[in-house]
C-alpha cells in the first residue's frame, strides 16, 4: 500500500498510538505502520506528515496559533463575538471565559471548536491527497485563499483527523517529534553529508538499512 491507497485516518490512528504509549513502546508502532501498512517502502510522503518539521520541499504555512485561530473561526463561519471565535483566540487562557481545561494546547482547543462543527465518520482522505492540501494551503498567497483550503478540509475530515492536520500545520507535537528519539541511530540526523528530506526517508527505511 502506498500514498495513494493508505487513508490518513490509518496514519492518525498510530499517532494516537504513540501518544498513549509507553516509550519502549513508540517506535514499535511507527515500525508496524512503516512495515505493514506502508508496505509500498516508498515513505517520502508519509513521512512529510510525520516529522513535518523536517520537511523542507513543502513552503512555510505562515500561521502560527493566533493566526490559525482566527482563520479557523472564519473557516467555520463563526463572528468575531462568537464564544467558540473567542475560545480559539484565548487558547491560551483557561477558566470560563478562556480555553477551558484545554488551556494551552491549541490543537485541543481547536478539535473541541471542531467537535460541534465536525462530522464523525472519516472522509477517506489518503495521504497523498492530504499532502496535496497541504501544499495547497502553504502556496495560499492570501487569507481568503488560506480560508478556503481550511474549509475544504474541514468538510473533508472528521476532528480527530483535522486535530493532527493542525499539529501539522504548527509542525511542533510530541507525539511525532518524540519519534526521532527512538530511533537506533538517531545520531545519523545530525550528520552532515546527509541533507534534505530524502535522507529522513532513508533513515527511517527498516527494509533496506541504508545508514552509511
Amino acid at each position: 500500500m502506498s500514498d495513494e491507497s493508505v487513508e490518513f485516518s490509518v496514519l492518525c490512528r498510530m499517532f494516537e498510538a504513540v501518544a498513549r504509549s509507553k516509550p519502549g513502546l513508540k517506535r514499535k508502532h511507527l515500525n508496524t505502520f512503516l512495515e505493514h501498512v506502508y508496505t509500498s517502502h516508498n515513505y517520502f510522503s508519509a513521512m512529510r506528515l510525520i516529522l513535518p518539521q523536517l520537511d523542507k520541499e513543502r513552503a512555510h504555512y505562515g500561521l502560527k496559533e493566533a493566526v490559525l485561530a482566527k482563520l479557523l473561526a472564519e473557516a467555520l463561519g463563526l463572528s468575531k463575538d462568537a464564544e467558540d471565535a473567542k475560545k480559539l483566540q484565548d487558547w491560551r487562557r483557561g477558566g470560563k471565559r478562556g480555553a477551558g481545561s484545554n488551556a494551552g494546547n491549541f490543537p485541543l482547543v481547536a478539535a473541541e471548536v471542531l467537535y460541534r462543527r465536525q462530522k464523525t465518520t472519516s472522509g477517506g482522505l489518503k495521504i497523498k491527497d492530504v499532502n496535496s492540501y497541504l501544499d495547497r494551503l502553504a502556496a495560499a498567497e492570501d487569507s481568503k485563499e488560506k480560508i478556503a483550503k481550511l474549509a475544504e478540509l474541514i468538510n473533508k475530515t472528521n476532528v480527530q483527523e483535522m486535530r493532527w492536520i493542525i499539529m501539522i500545520i504548527l509542525k511542533g507535537e510530541p507525539a511525532m517529534t518524540k519519534l526521532l528519539e527512538f530511533h537506533s541511530s538517531k545520531s545519523i540526523w545530525q550528520n552532515p553529508k546527509h541533507s534534505g528530506f530524502s535522507f529522513i526517508v532513508c533513515a527511517l527505511d527498516v527494509s533496506t538499512g541504508c545508514h552509511n
